[in-house]
């Protein structure tokens, strides 16, 4: 009975074990984008306490992968530690990410500036690909919420070139959110009125004249297309 105890014990510390052999990661969410490409993530590791692991958490966008570097200092001491501390993290990229992925990397003081000892990873987190035309904030879901995300960035057919993205409207890749962004968006066929995580979202009644005004703009442009 005494070791069965204990073996439950040892078992509750026992980490989320991710893809590729990532055992370190113990949980991972992260937010939906506003308009302007900005988000959060909460990456919690085992073994994070202050003075061991991770003291620094940075994320960028390369080629469509959004890439979290945990930094770690260079002592095997640190994979005793089983405590779960969450690392937090803001970010704003132009690009939207298609893969989440996270790097262990190994410095002499656990930080982004010091000397880079080995790295460790690659480990995938989260797939966030095909792209649904019209999901401008990566829910995985094109819904009225999108709709107000992209009308409040206020770039609808404005005057600068190639200043929209897909967070702000631009679907088709053309650097531009004008109505051929609402015509692929809509004739995909994936507009839904649910929505699955919780936002911030304006009076039904402005979400309706936002949900309208879309709806007339790709109206108007396939008559358009028409002619």
């Amino acid at each position: 009975m005494k070791y069965s105890v204990l073996i439950l014990v040892l078992l509750s510390f026992t980490p989320v074990v991710g893809q590729d052999g990532g055992n370190w990661i113990h949980s991972f969410d992260m937010s939906t984008f506003d308009e302007k490409g900005r988000g959060s993530a909460e990456v919690t590791v085992v073994g994070s306490s202050p003075s061991c692991f991770s003291q620094e958490i940075t994320a960028n966008v390369v080629d469509g992968v959004l890439e979290f570097q945990l930094f770690e200092e260079d002592h095997r001491l640190c994979h005793l530690d089983l405590r779960y501390e969450p690392l937090s993290i803001e970010y704003q990229f132009d690009e939207a990410p298609r893969l989440v992925q996270a790097l262990r990397v190994f410095t002499d003081n656990g930080r982004s500036d010091g000397i880079v000892v080995t790295t460790r990873g690659p480990y995938i987190l989260e797939e966030l690909v095909p792209h649904i035309p019209g999901d401008s904030d990566l829910s995985r879901i094109f819904d009225s919420g999108d709709l107000v995300n992209v009308f409040r960035g206020g770039e609808f057919e404005d005057d600068l070139v190639g200043n929209s993205t897909w967070f702000s409207g631009d679907w088709n890749g053309d650097g531009e959110f004008d109505s051929s962004d609402f015509v692929l968006a809509f004739n995909a066929g994936q507009f839904t009125r649910s929505r699955s995580r919780a936002v911030s979202i304006p009076e039904p009644s402005m979400l309706l004249s936002f949900t309208f005004a879309a709806i007339g703009i790709v109206l108007h442009a396939v008559r358009g297309q028409r002619r």
